[in-house]
């Protein structure tokens, strides 16, 4: 196989043989409005504590997707982000609140969809012909998954 294209970028040096941690960022930036999805629907207060996992906010127009904190911290509200600050790592037991219901009664394929929106990661899911989100409980014509990142600097 043989490809085409790509990045050429001029690097001084030689990586190391450790791999530096960096330090905790002071806050933590969580846009309301992307490309996709638009979280109109802000679940959290400003000054709010909240924990790894819970729901900060849900996109009514797309499946209610929610947008999930990824750390602990206390929220800041402002028009276009929600700021998560004072980052902690001492309270990091995951959230499992009641929205994570998942219907006992349905199906295992209905089940796992509903699991993929309550947890987040429906919003990386793409209809192929809308680049769109695809309706969780509709029924696919196809699945096609990609073993391969298209995406530069992507490890």
């Amino acid at each position: 196989m043989k490809l085409r294209g790509g990045y050429n970028v001029p690097l001084a040096g030689r990586p190391g043989p450790d791999v530096e941690v960096l330090p905790d960022p002071d806050a933590l930036h969580l846009p309301l409005a992307g490309r996709r999805l638009k979280f109109t629907e802000v679940r959290v207060r400003d000054g709010q504590a909240v924990r790894p996992g819970e729901i900060l906010a849900v996109d009514p127009e797309r499946y209610r997707v929610p947008l999930l904190a990824p750390r602990a911290g206390t929220v800041t509200v402002t028009k276009k982000a929600l700021v998560l600050r004072d980052l902690s790592w001492e309270q990091e037991e995951p959230y499992k609140g009641d929205e994570l219901n998942h219907a006992a009664h349905a199906g295992a394929a209905e089940a796992v969809r509903r699991k993929l929106v309550d947890l987040g990661a429906w919003q990386f899911v793409g209809d192929a012909f809308t680049s769109g989100l695809p309706d969780p409980a509709g029924v696919p014509q196809a699945v096609v998954v990609t073993t391969m990142s298209f995406e530069p600097f992507t490890a």
